[in-house]
């Protein structure tokens, strides 16, 4: 078992946290953020001062309220509650409707001229998909759109017989935007998410630099799920749980109470396959390599990032969003080069994660 130990910053006074739970128990504000009584409709929170967390009610209530006016599609509506983590520490993305052509292209060239490589995302209606589109996951996708002229085949009336990106449907007729249309307009597809994605994400020879993990807050625990070698958040859910490596820590509730969030102490349960082969099985360590990685993720996403992410997930947790879904590379030594905030896991992967938990149980029986 590792342990890493670091101290954090206390946030507001207990005075102001006095203050702030009188006006919350008097019922200025309904618990979780999900509905603000006779101050919901205003321009700005009736409250300044507070702790972190009533601050990301608020912001994640009125994100919420824009989603559900704004998009059709649960996943377009996840894309715009996803800016409730900072610019960043996440993936750009943009939601269109599907037959804004011209507002679909003009984000992916000012994507590609910002150095970025271009996914593009389906997203069909509940109810309405067919086929694989109704399997999480299964949408179709296309990635690594890399010069102003891919992007101009990609939205070319002409088959692109020998395009250079990837995709879920590498045929012909689904291998342009207009060959999308024509297949998926009258299967469900609503909207388009227009990805600014850091180079190489998606090429398998870079496959091995790739790692991917899920960030939980489940009361006072803050935990990570992560695997490594592989850009697919889906991995998560079907790789044998005993594969994955956590990070977790507990915060103490009372240092919660007073606004505090402090990391006194970081454990570590790693899988197999990251451990030490040459150590002995009564002493199992962290090899190397995984042990650099663990390192550099706890001090992104626990010291620096940490209170952000845990008061945001916080509020997340009353839309039914569970975790943040997080991708990263590193360096041929192990370095990271980035990670960032791709999605939020909501009721659907939980459940999807459940019945697999439950399939491993009963084998195991």
């Amino acid at each position: 078992m590792h342990r890493f130990l670091e101290g954090g910053p206390t946030f507001i006074s207990e005075p102001e946290l006095a203050d702030y739970c009188g006006r919350f128990d008097g019922g200025e504000f309904t618990d979780c953020g999900r509905e603000y009584r006779r101050h919901a409709i205003k321009d700005s929170p009736p409250f300044t001062g507070e702790s972190p967390y009533a601050w990301k009610e608020y912001d994640i209530w009125r994100l919420g309220q824009e989603a559900q006016a704004c998009y059709i599609t649960r996943k377009a509506r996840t894309v715009k509650m996803l800016e409730s983590i900072p610019e960043s520490l996440r993936i750009p993305q943009v939601v269109f409707p599907f037959n804004n052509i011209r507002g679909i292209k003009s984000s992916a060239e000012e994507m590609v001229r910002n150095g970025k490589e271009v996914g593009i995302r389906t997203c069909f209606s509940d109810g309405e998909t067919k086929d694989r589109r109704s399997v999480l996951g299964k949408s179709p996708w296309v990635m690594g759109l890399k010069t102003p002229d891919q992007v101009d085949d990609f939205f070319s009336p002409e088959l692109q017989t020998n395009a250079p990106w990837r995709g879920s449907d590498k045929t012909p007729e689904n291998n342009f935007y207009f060959g999308w249309i024509n297949s998926y307009r009258h299967q469900g597809l609503r909207e388009i998410i227009v990805m600014g994605n850091p180079p190489g994400l998606g090429e398998i020879d870079l496959k091995r630099e790739h790692f991917v993990c899920a960030v939980y807050c489940t009361g006072n625990e803050y935990r990570t799920e992560l695997i490594t070698q592989t850009d697919q958040l889906r991995d998560i859910e079907d790789t044998d749980r005993k594969s994955l490596l956590y990070i977790s820590t507990k915060i103490p509730e009372i240092k919660l109470a007073l606004g505090s969030f402090s990391l006194e102490e970081i454990c570590v349960s790693p899988g197999n396959r990251y451990l030490d082969s040459s150590g002995s099985p009564e002493n199992k360590q962290l090899n190397p390599h995984s042990l650099k990685l663990v390192e550099q993720i706890i001090g992104v996403l626990y010291r620096q990032h940490g209170a952000n992410l845990y008061y945001t997930l916080s509020a997340l947790n009353n839309f039914a969003i569970g975790a943040v879904e997080f991708q990263g590379r590193t360096d041929k030594d192990g370095n990271i080069k980035w990670i960032l905030a791709y999605g939020l896991k909501g009721l659907m992967e939980d459940l999807t994660r459940l019945s697999s938990i439950a399939k491993e149980t009963k084998q195991g029986d």
